[in-house]
């Protein structure tokens, strides 16, 4: 699964925060219980020169240096969000950010899902929410932070 420019906004604005996002995915399970697991997972920052990397059960690097999600509680969280690009994500993205906004110590809009969740597993970010996220924004970036130490679940709370 891969996202050759994620931020592409960002690019197109000359903007220095996109990155290349790569996640390698095998089938499991059996007859109607088979998905997709994401084994393998990269995000290359070009602009810092930064590539973070996951393998599941492996954990998770930055530069080949291990990394672990933050720990703060959400009064001193720094969250991290996306504009939801449809009608039908504005909503629930606009009660996230009000609900967040009120509790966090700051919310802030980047532009890039993958660079954002990479950030996340290195401790940079506390949190990343988005609604209506493609395969390609976060099958790579969901991994690392799992591998981070850090829970992933949808808007609902469930995996």
């Amino acid at each position: 699964v891969v996202d050759p420019l994620d931020g592409t906004t960002n690019f197109v604005q000359s903007l220095p925060l996109v990155g290349v996002s790569i996640g390698v995915a095998r089938r499991v399970g059996e007859a109607a219980e088979r998905r997709w697991e994401v084994v393998v997972g990269v995000v290359v920052d070009p602009f810092r020169e930064e590539t973070v990397t996951a393998t599941l059960g492996g954990g998770c690097t930055l530069n080949g240096s291990p990394v672990r999600v933050g720990v703060e509680p959400l009064a001193d969280a720094v969250v991290a969000t996306g504009f939801a690009p449809t009608e039908a994500s504005l909503a629930p993205m606009v009660r996230g950010i009000a609900a967040v906004g009120a509790r966090a110590r700051t919310v802030r809009m980047l532009g890039s899902a993958a660079i954002m969740l990479a950030w996340v597993a290195c401790g940079r970010l506390s949190a990343y929410f988005e609604a209506d996220l493609n395969a390609w924004d976060s099958a790579a970036g969901v991994l690392l932070v799992r591998e981070a130490g850090g829970l992933v679940s949808d808007l609902r709370g469930g995996p």
